[in-house]
């Protein structure tokens, strides 16, 4: 689908291939070749922080990843960042550009691997290959990232962001706690955004919290929110460099901090807003933040690491458990005279990456972080946000929100946990983002107040004591939504794999009802078989194949959440009754001799589809029957479940947790 110009050097990489060349500048512009597709889909950044995707077949600026097909054949490009330079692509007129730059005038391209190309008729293999390809030839990323979650996102969580702004106090703290408690909530862990800290205008001028809003010390409102309230885990947010200007030269004397200035190309200064399908809002409508790129930023020098660890040091003190590092691709416009944005990027993450092992065990998120300078230099630790920022009451900006994540996970779940970012529960919306975060596969929080909180959108998120449904991997489109065009009269979906079924979430992100049938083949990695399904708008849509057609109608901003498990010996447990991703809380499942035996995150009741009488049971965790024996995992850092038989007299089954 690209003829590949011969200026580019092209070796065989396991199932692709590898392209290079050479610049003797710290730029380089090199034309790839010529287009030859019937759809692309190109992943951009439309901001230095974020992605967008652009269907259309347009290829724009910054670029990163290119999904083309023609007749049944997907070609998948990927632009690298390697060695000194890191490339992105553009086309005009048909002709694919690769731009390579290092962002330091004194460092050269030089000897630079910048493409990776794989062809097949499966893209999601394409994608799973292509990283296992590209690890052995760049050696500078991780795969497996899903054996390293972050406690926290086992529970449900809360970010102060959207709900107090910059007003983070103990006593806000409380009152929100109080507000959740109040209507039933239990909430896992907790993230002070912006406002908890000490600084100085836009500086940070200490480790340590802010006196004024806490008065009792940070140590006394994580210790009260752990007791009072049952909160698990407490992350403290602060940008790559401290705080928006970075830190204050005079007050941090340990370390060697000189005042900096944001040094980006020129074509990065012509004030234009970034566009793509749909409405997209960035910090200022640039692709740098004009109200920061001319002022004086205090950048601490040298390895970042000693940087982050005695922030993170005296945060562990005060019982902090985590942290969300933002603005992290900032990182490349202070890399002139220290080797190029790539190596400063190297210095940010292996800097974070070692100090969140070291104080946080790994908790953390990493924000703001969608350039490929960072994909191929992380290993895995923590969560990455994979979306623009949230508007609650910005309508048209959902569907960018929701396919731009979606999209960012297609390309880079092998290496990264993708994190959908916050939503407020009782806006416009509302249901929509609580159902997208059910089966998003990463971690669930919201960010309301009094005014915004709708208990009844949160609680079909929950268990009992505040657990999250569990998917074993990030959600994607599917394959026909891949090049999915926002103005399309048509529904998005979005599947996803949870320990024991499928999900896919149906949604309507457009002007006017659509309806449409969809099936379960359309789930990827979905075998054969039959399946109970279950919707929760709907309930139990009966007992289905792969290929059976099933109808949706959908009003603008709704969603149906299907969940498909596998029948087995004439049954299949669904999962917990009145959630948007019920077998999610259901960790495992056998079954012989007409019984079922399963180990469930919470107790409560769940929902058991029997062949033989065609109906949907209700089996309670705290009292087996009717030959189903749930093993209750109370503490989901287990490893391992022992299913304890039920006996007379006992009247529940637990776990022995190992």
């Amino acid at each position: 689908m690209v003829k590949f110009s011969e200026k580019l050097n092209g070796t065989a990489c396991g199932s692709g291939k590898l392209y290079s060349l050479y610049g003797d500048g710290p730029e380089t512009v090199v034309a790839v070749g010529e287009i030859s597709a019937d759809r692309t889909s190109a992943a951009y950044r439309v901001s230095a922080c974020w992605m967008g995707v652009r269907t259309d077949g347009n290829v724009p600026e910054e670029t990163q990843y290119l999904l083309m097909k023609k007749g049944k054949t997907y070609t998948l490009l990927f632009a690298l960042a390697d060695g000194n330079a890191r490339t992105s692509l553009f086309s005009s007129n048909g002709i694919l550009y690769a731009r390579v730059e290092t962002y330091d005038s004194d460092i050269s391209v030089g000897d630079a691997r910048i493409l990776y190309c794989i062809e097949g008729e499966d893209p999601y293999k394409a994608v799973q290959t292509a990283y296992s390809d590209m690890l052995i030839a760049l050696g500078t990323f991780s795969l497996g990232r899903c054996e390293q979650v972050p406690r926290f996102a086992d529970t449900f969580g809360f970010c102060t962001y959207n709900a107090m702004g910059s007003e983070v106090t103990e006593e806000n703290l409380f009152s929100a706690m109080d507000m959740f408690k109040d209507n039933g909530i239990s909430v896992g862990f907790v993230i002070a955004d912006d406002g908890w800290h000490s600084h100085e205008g836009n500086m940070l001028a200490a480790y340590t919290e802010n006196k004024r809003a806490f008065p009792h010390g940070l140590k006394y409102t994580i210790r009260k929110l752990k007791e009072d309230y049952g909160v698990k885990q407490f992350l403290c947010w602060h940008t790559y460099n401290g705080y928006w200007q970075g830190v204050k030269t005079d007050a941090f004397p340990e370390l060697d901090v000189r005042t900096e200035y944001f040094n980006v190309p020129q074509r990065f200064r012509k004030k234009e807003t970034a566009k793509t399908v749909g409405k997209v809002d960035t910090v200022t409508g640039d692709f740098y933040p004009d109200n920061i790129i001319d002022q004086p930023c205090g950048f601490p020098q040298g390895d970042l690491y000693s940087f982050y660890r005695s922030f993170y040091a005296y945060l562990a003190s005060q019982g902090v458990d985590g942290s969300k590092l933002d603005a992290m691709a900032w990182i490349e416009a202070f890399s002139q005279g220290k080797g190029g944005r790539v190596v400063q990027t190297v210095n940010m993450v292996d800097g974070l990456e070692r100090a969140s092992r070291e104080y946080f065990d790994g908790n953390h998120i990493n924000c703001s972080s969608c350039s490929n300078d960072f994909f191929f230099h992380t290993h895995g630790v923590g969560v990455t946000r994979v979306s623009t920022d949230y508007f609650p009451n910005d309508t048209s900006s959902y569907f960018h929100h929701v396919y731009s994540s979606a999209t960012v996970c297609f390309w880079m779940r092998p290496v990264i946990f993708g994190d959908w970012d916050m939503f407020q529960s009782g806006v416009a919306g509302g249901a929509l983002h609580a159902k997208v975060r059910a089966v998003s596969g990463g971690p669930v929080y919201c960010s309301d107040n009094a005014e915004t909180l709708d208990a009844e959108v949160i609680l079909p998120l929950i268990s009992r004591r505040g657990y999250v449904g569990k998917c074993t991997d990030n959600a994607v489109p599917t394959e026909d939504c891949l090049f999915f065009d926002g103005n399309e009269r048509k529904l998005l979906k979005l599947c996803n794999t949870t320990p024991t079924g499928y999900v896919m979430a149906v949604m309507r992100l457009g002007e006017g009802a659509v309806t449409e049938t969809v099936t379960l083949s359309e789930i990827t990695g979905l075998a054969r078989g039959r399946y109970a399904v279950y919707s929760d708008v709907r309930g139990f849509m009966g007992e289905k194949s792969e290929s059976d057609e099933i109808e949706t109608s959908l009003e603008p901003s709704e969603c149906e959440v299907l969940t498909a498990v596998p029948v087995v010996n004439g049954k299949a447990l669904i999962g917990l009754k009145d959630k948007y991703n019920p077998s999610g809380f259901v960790l495992n499942v056998s079954a012989s001799d007409g019984a079922i035996s399963a180990t469930v995150i919470d107790d409560g009741d769940y929902l058991l589809y029997d062949r033989e009488s065609g109906e949907v049971l209700t089996v309670s965790a705290a009292k087996p029957e009717n030959g189903v024996f749930l093993a209750v995992a109370h503490g989901l850092e287990t490893k391992g479940f022992d299913t304890i038989p039920h006996k007379e007299g006992n009247n529940s089954v637990r776990t022995d947790l190992r």
